[in-house]
């Protein structure tokens, strides 16, 4: 977005392409690769993950392999609603809108 604003995007084939193959995914490659800019289409792509506070699957070894991206604080950043279960625009809109 411009001014530092954010423009919300849902691309329904990466969605549809993460369900299908959701046991197969290397999340930590595919976000390098968006990030750095080194994946057809990828230039300037900034990737906020927001992570459901209440769902148990955020093992620390997840958390810690994201972090070490090396896109991590710069195009890639990690938002955790603490009090959210999966469907974080319900429980948290409001933290998800800030």
């Amino acid at each position: 977005g411009k001014n530092g604003e954010h423009d919300w995007v849902f691309d329904l084939d990466i969605a549809n392409e993460l369900v299908d193959n959701f046991a197969d995914q290397n999340f930590d490659t595919m976000i390098h690769e968006i990030t750095s800019g080194s994946s057809d289409g990828a230039l300037d792509s900034t990737i906020q993950l927001v992570m459901a506070g209440r769902n148990k699957e955020w093992k620390e070894d997840i958390v810690s392999s994201l972090r070490s991206i090396p896109t991590f604080g710069h195009s890639f950043h990690m938002h955790k609603l603490e009090n959210a279960g999966h469907w974080v625009h319900v429980d948290a809109v409001n933290e998800l809108t800030q």
